[in-house]
C-alpha cells in the first residue's frame, strides 16, 4: 500500500481505523478456540472425527483472526513510519 499518496487527514483516518480493528482482533483472535461448558459437554458425546472436524474448523477461523491481526499490525507499522 503506497500511502505516500494519501492526505494528511486520510492518514490520519486511515491509521485511527487500523487501530480500532486492531484492538478488536486483538481482544476476538483466538476466541473460536474457546468452548463454552455446554460446548465442551456436547462436544465429549462426539465421535473422534467429529471432534477433529470441529477443533478444525475453529482452529482456521483462528488462524484466519490472527493472520489479520498481523496485517494491520503490518499497516500500522508503513503509517507511523
Amino acid at each position: 500500500m503506497n500511502t505516500n499518496q494519501l492526505s494528511q487527514a486520510a492518514q490520519a483516518a486511515l491509521l485511527q481505523s487500523i487501530e480500532c480493528s486492531i484492538d478488536m482482533y486483538s481482544d476476538m483472535a483466538t476466541d473460536p478456540m474457546w468452548f463454552s461448558v455446554t460446548e465442551f459437554r456436547e462436544l465429549a458425546t462426539k465421535s473422534d472425527e467429529e471432534i477433529r472436524r470441529v477443533i478444525g474448523e475453529k482452529s482456521k477461523e483462528a488462524n484466519k483472526n490472527i493472520d489479520m491481526l498481523v496485517e494491520l499490525e503490518l499497516l500500522r507499522a508503513e503509517l507511523t513510519k
